[in-house]
């Protein structure tokens, strides 16, 4: 995680080419998605619910630097 919890900072590990000045920011609903947080997503009346995430990269260094711009990201579902 970056310094702000809504940007996953990209994977280090294994790799001397990673990209600098960007991070990976997740939405939903076109929000942005507060990292090591509980999101409530809805309810389905027919027992399907498709959670819409979308993520894009996010400028959060003044200079960007060429290089792999991976990230990974953990969601824990709790069913209620």
């Amino acid at each position: 995680m970056s310094n702000d919890n809504r940007i996953l900072a990209l994977d280090q590990r294994g790799s001397h080419f990673t990209a600098g000045g960007i991070g990976l920011q997740i939405l939903y609903q076109d929000q942005p998605v507060m990292i090591n947080s509980v999101l409530k997503v809805g309810t389905s009346l027919m027992g399907i619910y498709s959670v819409p995430f979308k993520a894009h990269y996010i400028q959060t260094g003044s200079v960007i630097t060429a290089g792999k711009a991976n990230a990974t990201a953990k969601i824990s579902i709790i069913y209620n």
